[in-house]
């Protein structure tokens, strides 16, 4: 039945993507990546997962989903666009989640995390991405995912964008964040304020120290 459901759902949003029109921002940043034969972790908010899925079909990203059951209908669609999900949350199987992602950018396969997820609070960032980043050697690429209009889920946690047929999908990727081998508590508080300065431009939100 899930089986189903996901086709079902896969290909209406295939459909439903051959309407958007993507305006895709400094793409010299990947390609630089490309040219070096490396891997890269794409940082993006929980709300934009959809269309950062849908703006990026032309190469495999692993990605790490929730193993609740809404999550294997996003896994599956995942696996019909040609992504490898990873299952795992902060609360279930993380270590294992974390294990294989870092294994699949040290094999080539660049992965696309949210930062605030699977269960925020909104723009809170993990500091899971940070161990990736580490240690796989990789780059964090920040991406931010600016549809012109769209429906906004508010009862979910992380206020969920679906961009509205016909709209316009700005895609941009800021400069990559390079983490130190030995990284400190303090260095993790710094490198989570500049990514998210870079994911949201907010100087007033940025903070001090982790509780």
């Amino acid at each position: 039945m899930q089986n189903i459901a996901g086709y079902l759902i896969f290909l209406l949003l295939k459909i439903v993507k051959c309407t958007y029109r993507f305006e895709y921002q400094n793409t010299e940043i990947l390609l630089q990546q490309e040219k070096l034969s490396r891997s890269y972790i794409l940082a993006i908010w929980h709300q934009n997962i959809l269309a950062s899925i849908l703006a990026h079909l032309d190469r495999k990203y692993s990605m790490i989903i929730s193993p609740s059951k809404d999550g294997e209908y996003v896994a599956k669609v995942c696996e019909y666009f040609g992504h490898e999900p990873i299952r795992g949350s902060s609360s279930k199987g993380g270590v294992k989640a974390l294990i294989n992602s870092i294994r699949s950018l040290k094999l080539g396969i660049p992965s696309a995390v949210a930062v605030d997820g699977p269960r925020g609070p909104l723009y809170n960032i993990k500091p899971g991405v940070f161990e990736m980043a580490k240690k796989s050697g990789v780059p964090i690429i920040p991406l931010t995912v600016t549809p012109k209009k769209y429906w906004t889920f508010k009862r979910s946690w992380d206020q969920f964008r679906f961009p509205r047929p016909f709209t316009k999908i700005i895609i941009h990727y800021g400069e990559p964040i390079y983490i130190n081998e030995a990284i400190t508590k303090d260095e993790i508080v710094e490198y989570t304020n500049k990514l998210y300065l870079s994911l949201t431009g907010d100087e007033e939100k940025i903070i001090t120290s982790f509780a």
